[in-house]
């Protein structure tokens, strides 16, 4: 997991079942362009 988004993620105060929706839904997003990239 990269620090700089880690980072972020810790220091984010608020609903932690919200950050860990979006923190999922982030990379399956981030990693699909990635493969599309390539």
């Amino acid at each position: 997991m990269p620090t700089l988004f880690s980072s972020f993620h810790f220091s984010f105060s608020g609903d932690d079942l919200l950050i860990e929706r979006f923190h999922f839904s982030f990379w399956r997003i981030f990693r699909e362009e990635i493969k599309n990239l390539l």
